[in-house]
């Protein structure tokens, strides 16, 4: 301590955190060390809110705390004032939103003192807390258990990445300011390279509290984290001819979480930039080596082939043996197993025809271009199934990391039925091992082994599918015989029972639509079918608010308005006939709360599920709804190019096709003449809301106020030539925001009064010009031939993947408009569409006149196809 005024220095860079601040100096004023010994630095870095005078208000009560201010320069610059100015034997950050236990400078200094000579660095825990709740802790702390000096060349999966460490006060190493992504590893990095060893401090603990305003919340997106990184890695790794191995491990930890959020590849890039930035990371991980790949302790088995595929640097052997397949880098075995693994996705009986979906699983196919020759055997006759590429081949993510192959088989059952699978490979044939996902029905943690449809009894055991015909009264006994359930809730036997006795003889049709967008396909097919006298009865699912919908119905429809997920739906939705809902999500199709609970009833009969779409599908959401995942029966459509869509990229049979239009057509009149008035409806942005329920998205009000997609449609709906141009021109924006997006309209101040926000289901015929970005709204103005405008002020976001989605099947070069990024083209773009007399130009118009399939009566259509279906 000769040279030091105090033991420790702990620096607090401060930005806008008044909401934050006070609990982070609080608990710095807690703590258990001699405060005498303790300084600490508050770096305001350019704060606007109050944050400045509550440092200042502290510092004056306290005399630990020292205050220093300087222009906005980031949290490195602000972290780089505190080293330079800090006077402590040892150094340690601690963000101002977050916290430390009380015990925890000085337990972590005392036990430096000791290690002072071994290490550089001193770490210790780090906790994560979301809503006061404690999450898991981070996988390092498998390594991490006692307090002890760890030497990285033998522990090389640590992966120090976080501000939870202590550091000697070493004026030579600081942060890098032309970071804002990874500088905190990069950091540690640095000040470990020398020894290779680090401390741990079991006792201490960094609480890291999760917010909305939390950096890495906020900034997880491969267009903020690409070049960051990469950076980092090439910068390490260009400094050494063989990188150590605790560095390569650090880069796979990275990649892994990456990986898995679709963070790792920057798509926002085009062409040849996107080429070599993939060439980028093949080189990164060339120079990591195999087994440190291998046996990563976080990552996916999957994962870790496809992060081997992508190494340039080795070349696989792949070998087929009579009772092994087997992958060799290097000559050493990297992976083997003597039998294939098949995904069951589906299994279903109807009209005596079992179906059976599943797909092959491994990773052999990631070093192979051959694909497997599945083979069903039933009752010793062979059948030859065709594979098709899986949705699941973008394996836990939405980037594809694997070559997995699904088939579909159908076959006429007999009264006994036995039904096994063999994969065939280079002329050799293995056995197959069974994994089924929930909606294969089996399910061993909860005691279904077998279940029944139709007059069939299906039962799995030993990776064979045997199939029985049964007698209705044998049938009924198995269904209500469920007493080998493991563990369920009291309500499931009391559920089971009503729904195997409720309504033998009388269909049930049940109707939904996603209640944060109104009504649509759902209601109008309801309101259709709701006279028919044909003994079925009508339900329709709410899920909100039953005074915000009920005039739509009458008093007798009121009586079948059924609150989603409450016992009398969940009874209803297993003995329906037909789910007709515009809506995949879980909400309000399905009434049960998670995949568990809807697994106790899922060996009873299901409905078919008509999906009537809430709009055109030109997203790309196949990993949603790809025939493989969204279990549906039927997919109503209104044009060729949806049918074309289904059948080539979802996967979807052409009987699974139903092309009667959309029931919402039958309500838009091609022939109304348009009023003085466009409508502006932007679509939703997932990154800037946080979803606070499975069905309601709450805003992010940080992210929104300074996005692109704010900031741009704001400059728009206020520019005073916009207004200009509706002054003279008589004319009228309405705007309507996406329901998720509600959260836009508190901070949306707009000066024109021929700008006018609504918020009420609008009468889409009204509007002569219609602008969007992303929406699906704008094919119901492709049915009225209305002149579009694409506005997308945040395309390099979209496409980089911070959206739900990233991609469109229907891309904006063969859509029905011009595309438009910033608001002053977008306003040059209405003024060109005013003087060619509110047309479409004739390119768009051409493409508008033959998009849709001849529609009339789709509603009817649609009833008539279920009831001919069920005859």
């Amino acid at each position: 301590m000769e040279s030091f005024e105090y033991k420790v220095s702990v620096i607090v860079p401060v930005y806008n955190v008044e909401q934050y601040l006070k609990g982070c100096l609080d608990s710095l004023l807690a703590q258990t060390i001699d405060h005498g010994q303790m300084e600490i630095l508050l770096i305001n870095d350019g704060s606007t809110d109050n944050s400045l005078m509550i440092c200042e208000e502290y510092a004056e009560l306290f005399s630990c705390f020292k205050v220093f201010s300087q222009k906005n320069a980031g949290v490195s610059a602000a972290r780089n004032v505190g080293i330079k100015n800090a006077k402590g034997k040892y150094i340690m950050f601690l963000d101002a939103d977050d916290m430390y236990a009380v015990e925890t400078v000085k337990e972590v200094t005392d036990f430096f003192e000791f290690v002072y000579d071994e290490v550089d660095l001193v770490t210790y825990k780090i906790i994560r807390y979301q809503n006061e709740k404690a999450l898991p802790l981070h996988f390092r702390y498998n390594y991490l258990i006692q307090t002890d000096v760890y030497d990285l060349n033998q522990y090389e999966y640590i992966s120090q990445t976080t501000i939870n460490i202590v550091v000697k006060n070493n004026k030579d190493i600081l942060f890098d300011t032309t970071l804002f992504q990874g500088e905190n590893q990069k950091y540690g990095i640095e000040c470990i390279l020398e020894k290779m060893k680090l401390g741990y401090c079991h006792k201490g603990e960094y609480k890291y509290v999760i917010h909305d305003e939390s950096a890495l919340q906020s900034e997880k997106y491969s267009l903020y984290l690409f070049e960051q990184h990469t950076k980092i890695w090439e910068e390490f790794f260009c400094r050494y001819k063989e990188v150590p191995r605790y560095i390569q491990g650090l880069v796979l930890a990275n990649y892994c979480w990456q990986l898995i959020a679709d963070c790792i590849f920057p798509y926002h890039y085009k062409d040849e930039k996107y080429t070599e930035a993939v060439q980028r990371i093949n080189k990164i991980l060339n120079k990591i080596d195999v087994d440190i790949i291998i046996n990563h302790p976080q990552m996916d088995m999957f994962h870790k082939h496809f992060f081997l595929s992508m190494k340039q640097n080795i070349s696989p052997t792949v070998i087929f043996e009579k009772n092994n397949m087997l992958v060799l880098i290097n000559g050493k075995v990297i992976y083997k197993r003597n039998n294939m693994e098949i995904i069951l996705n589906s299994v279903n009986i109807e009209d005596d025809i079992i179906m059976i979906m599943g797909f092959v699983k491994s990773p052999i196919y990631n070093y192979i271009k051959s694909c497997p020759q599945v083979i069903c055997v039933v009752d010793e006759h062979r059948y030859n199934v065709s594979v098709f590429d899986s949705i699941n081949s973008y394996y836990k993510t939405k980037a594809r990391t694997n070559n997995f192959f699904a088939f579909r088989f159908f076959y006429k059952c007999s009264d006994e039925n036995e039904l096994y699978f063999i994969v065939q490979q280079d002329g050799i044939e293995y056995d197959v091992h069974f994994y089924c996902v929930s909606s294969a029905v089996f399910n061993k943690k909860i005691g279904i082994d077998s279940f029944v449809r139709s007059q069939y009894k299906i039962s799995l055991n030993n990776n064979i599918i045997r199939v029985s015909k049964i007698s209705k009264k044998k049938k009924l006994a198995l269904e209500l015989n469920r007493k080998f359930l493991i563990d369920p809730p009291l309500e499931v036997y009391q559920i089971r029972k009503k729904v195997i006795n409720f309504l033998q003889t009388q269909k049930v049709w049940i109707y939904s639509d996603n209640s944060n967008l109104g009504i649509d396909n759902g209601f109008y097919q309801f309101q259709h079918d709701w006279d028919k006298e044909d003994n079925v009865l009508r339900y329709y699912v709410y899920d909100g608010n039953k005074e915000e919908i009920i005039n739509f119905f009458t008093k007798e429809q009121a009586k079948h308005l059924i609150e989603y997920g409450n016992c009398i739906h969940k009874i209803l939705y297993l003995r329906a006939e037909y789910i007709l809902a515009s809506f995949l999500d879980i909400r309000p199709r399905n009434p049960f709360a998670n995949d568990r609970e809807f697994s106790y009833y899922r060996d009873l009969r299901q409905p078919k599920t008509i999906y009537l779409q809430q709009g055109v599908l030109h997203a790309d959401l196949r990993w949603i709804q790809s025939a493989e995942r969204c279990q549906v029966n039927k997919v109503v459509i209104s044009s060729q190019y949806e049918k074309n869509n289904y059948i080539n990229k979802y996967n979807y049979k052409e009987e699974d096709i139903i092309a009667t239009g959309m029931p919402k057509f039958d309500h838009i009149n091609k022939n109304s003449e348009p009023k003085n008035k466009i409508l502006f409806a932007p679509s939703w942005r997932s990154y800037l809301l946080k979803r606070s329920t499975t069905a309601n998205w709450d805003k992010n009000v940080s992210q929104l106020l300074k996005s692109n997609y704010f900031k741009k449609f704001t400059a728009f709906l206020n520019s005073n030539r916009l207004t200009k141009v509706l002054e003279e021109n008589n004319l009228y924006i309405d705007v309507n925001f996406h329901p998720n997006m509600k959260s836009v309209l508190e901070f949306l101040k707009i000066d024109s009064e021929r700008i006018n926000i609504i918020t009420d289901h609008v009468k889409i015929e009204d509007y002569i010009i219609f602008i969007t970005d992303i929406s699906s709204y704008v094919f119901d103005y492709v049915y009225l031939s209305r002149a579009v405008i694409y506005f997308m002020p945040d395309m390099e976001e979209f496409e980089s993947g911070m959206h739900f989605y990233r991609k469109l099947h229907l891309p904006y070069d063969k859509a029905f408009g011009n595309i438009t990024i910033e608001s002053e083209e977008t306003i040059d773009e209405l003024i060109r569409i005013i003087k060619n007399g509110f047309f479409p130009d004739q390119v768009f118009k051409e493409r508008m006149d033959s998009f849709f399939l001849p529609l009339s009566n789709c509603s009817e259509k649609l009833y008539q196809y279920l009831t001919k279906e069920e005859q």
